[in-house]
């Protein structure tokens, strides 16, 4: 079957680009046969005007997409090594003392974050703020965003962005000997996603794979 040729009309779709924050409405038109049975017709979409490949494509005989809520992040499955590390319940305190330097950390259980739309926010993600306490013990004490690790139940990491998320409070920071901060990081989980458990590992250095303290919601 030839494509239908396209005609202007009242509020045609719009020549635009959309992203995160702006997306676009409005109404496409087709010239067809004046006894065309359209339930033979179908829609498709191309990312280029060019292109032979559909990226989606409607029609009568297709199904409705429904939407799925997970309890799990998509992030990648990463090993850390934990083996020593007590958890902690989250509300708990934490020290990370070696003679008499360190960091003594609070780590607050995750809660829902709106993020809104953004350029830095992927649209098809949630947001889940973690509010971190630290206090230096003995000399200055570096800490940095990497350094922390949200796992899923099913020990599935969070993604979160390479750009700070709106909200978020901690990139790197020296914290002064025998001061503290109050800090806020955010997450991203799947839109939608109900996770049924949270754990938060605070690793070693923002390269290791060696976690220094742990907080989970299912912790005794």
């Amino acid at each position: 079957m030839p494509a239908a040729r396209a005609q202007p009309l009242a509020g045609a779709f719009p020549l635009t680009t959309i992203d995160e924050q702006r997306g676009a409405d409005g109404n496409v038109a087709f010239l067809v046969p004046a006894d065309a049975d359209l339930a033979n017709y179908s829609v498709v979409y191309v990312e280029n005007p060019t292109d032979r490949r559909a990226l989606a494509k409607w029609s009568k005989q297709g199904t409705a997409p429904h939407s799925t809520v997970t309890d799990a992040c998509d992030g990648p499955r990463t090993a850390y090594d934990r083996k020593g590390v007590a958890t902690a319940h989250f509300g708990r305190t934490t020290s990370i003392i070696n003679g008499g330097i360190g960091v003594i950390v609070t780590a607050q259980a995750p809660t829902p974050r709106t993020l809104g739309p953004s350029p830095t926010v992927p649209g098809d993600v949630d947001g889940v703020a973690v509010s971190l306490s630290v206090t230096a013990r003995g000399a200055e004490a570096y800490v940095d965003r990497r350094q922390f690790v949200l796992l899923d139940g099913g020990g599935r990491t969070c993604r979160f962005g390479s750009v700070p998320s709106p909200g978020e409070s901690l990139t790197s920071t020296l914290v002064k000997p025998n001061g503290s901060g109050r800090y806020t990081i955010i997450f991203w989980v799947p839109k939608g996603a109900q996770p049924r458990s949270w754990t938060l590992l605070q690793l070693t250095s923002p390269t290791s794979k060696r976690a220094a303290a742990a907080w989970s919601t299912s912790a005794k």
